[in-house]
């Protein structure tokens, strides 16, 4: 993926996913001590969800377009924890 199809699939997919990461977080037990290493993050939507339950959070994606995206001014990165 690369250019405005990142941004496309950014806006149109990473919306829908929250609920499936959201029980996988919960049907693990994820709490505060425990490490999360979420692969194919893509715009890290799916990673941030962990963040609020305490863990050490890593979210790798093959795709830097992806990265970049997660790491764009204006959007919240849970390599940052903001």
């Amino acid at each position: 993926m690369c250019g405005v199809r990142v941004k496309d699939w950014a806006e149109l997919q990473e919306h829908q996913q929250p609920p499936l990461h959201a029980a996988a977080y919960h049907a693990g037990a994820v709490e505060p001590g425990d490490r999360v290493l979420h692969l194919g993050s893509g715009t890290g939507v799916g990673a941030q969800l962990a963040v609020p339950r305490g863990p050490t959070v890593t979210g790798l994606d093959a795709a830097e377009p992806m990265i970049e995206l997660a790491g764009a001014p204006g959007r919240r990165s849970p390599a940052r924890g903001r």
